[in-house]
């Protein structure tokens, strides 16, 4: 057996006693869901939630219930600030008035316009609108796809309560409805969440995530500036490395596949890696050691007459389909049959999107007035 040939098959080896990690993180992390029971701290909490343009309405129907789940755990503490884009403004007036019926407790405050475009990042010049509206102490930033878990509110304020700097979430796909959308989830739940959940195993950290961030608003408005935050596509990293220390929230939330097409599908999950290389680079490129299926094809394309190799790639490629369907099984996300393609092709798309992220290639995030060629952050340090 050649030097090359030992090498490679060590790279598989280590990069599947991680996928071993990764799953019992995962199953781990879906028995305790559910779980978590907290006490109710006084804090008053301002929810802010904006509604994105262009979906359609299925997409639009599946936001509705996400956010009925915040505010079915709302009380006199708590109130929901809602973007809406002008030409939304009947279905969820209409939406709305219904949340006021089923949870009089509920304080729901609308802001009904065109969408913003004073700031590169879409997202952010709703959350500066929003914020002239919010009341409360505290502030929860939270994407309108996302589903809150039963005592998700509680187990933030909590959080909060203990003094921390910012209280994130992590999140995770449980539903599928559309083949591609497997490839959000598989971003999500097998790449994104079990490093997350073992990094939040350590305490605190400097990394937040947009799916939900909590933070006292005194503290956002002496460390964070408008300006500087508009212009940065990863906002989320931004808060956590300004306001930080950031705890991990022990509830995990939901959020939903929306993707049906699949150049939209590719464009987004190009979009999550090339953010997560700008943000941490180090980090990211010691993602080579869990993409072994690279050097089975580097070895091929150097010699395609080695049979080792061609078994190699075929088997990795194989195993990586397995751990495909593993981390969702793990998670308890449910997919369509139809989206076998997906979880087939994955191993592949990763690789690619891996070493693409590398090259000068910018990123369009929907919605927004240009396309990123950077991050837009400042970023002190890696690790």
């Amino acid at each position: 057996m050649t030097a090359v040939s030992l090498v490679l098959i060590g790279w598989s080896v280590s990069a599947a006693v991680w996928w071993l990690v990764a799953r019992w993180l995962l199953a781990a992390a879906n028995r305790k869901a559910g779980e978590v029971a907290v006490a109710a701290p006084s804090l008053g909490l301002s929810i802010f939630k904006a509604i994105p343009r262009g979906l359609g309405e299925a997409a639009y129907a599946q936001l509705e219930a996400a956010m009925e789940s915040f505010v079915a755990q709302m009380d006199e503490r708590s109130e929901i600030l809602v973007g809406v884009p002008q030409e939304q403004a009947g279905p969820w007036q209409r939406v709305i008035e219904r949340w006021s019926r089923t949870n009089p407790k509920a304080r729901i405050k609308t802001v009904c316009r065109r969408a913003p475009e004073h700031r590169a990042n879409p997202k952010i010049g709703w959350m500066e609108i929003l914020a002239g509206q919010a009341d409360a102490d505290y502030w929860l930033w939270s994407d309108a796809d996302i589903i809150a878990p039963d005592g998700l509110l509680n187990s933030i304020r909590q959080g909060l309560a203990e003094g921390c700097g910012v209280v994130t979430c992590a999140y995770r796909v449980r539903n599928v409805s559309a083949a591609i959308g497997a490839l959000d989830a598989l971003f999500v739940d097998a790449e994104f969440l079990p490093g997350v959940l073992l990094l939040g195993r350590r305490g605190t950290s400097a990394s937040a995530f947009g799916a939900a961030v909590a933070f006292p608003a005194k503290r956002f408005k002496e460390r964070v500036s408008w300006d500087e935050l508009g212009g940065c596509l990863a906002d989320d990293f931004l808060i956590g490395q300004r306001m930080g220390p950031v705890r991990l929230c022990p509830v995990i939330v939901e959020t939903i596949a929306l993707q049906t097409r699949i150049l939209p599908a590719l464009r987004h999950y190009y979009r999550w890696h090339k953010t997560l290389r700008w943000c941490r680079p180090l980090s990211y490129a010691s993602m080579l050691s869990i993409l072994p299926l690279l050097g089975w094809l580097v070895a091929i394309a150097f010699s395609p007459s080695w049979w080792v190799a061609w078994i190699g790639f075929v088997g990795q490629w194989a195993f990586e389909v397995l751990v495909a369907m593993a981390s969702l099984s793990a998670i308890g996300c449910r997919y369509p049959r139809t989206a076998w393609w997906v979880l087939g092709l994955w191993p592949v798309i990763r690789c690619v999107t891996w070493a693409a992220t590398w090259f000068p290639i910018s990123v369009v995030w929907e919605g927004a007035r240009e396309r990123w060629s950077n991050a837009g952050i400042s970023r002190p340090r890696d690790g």
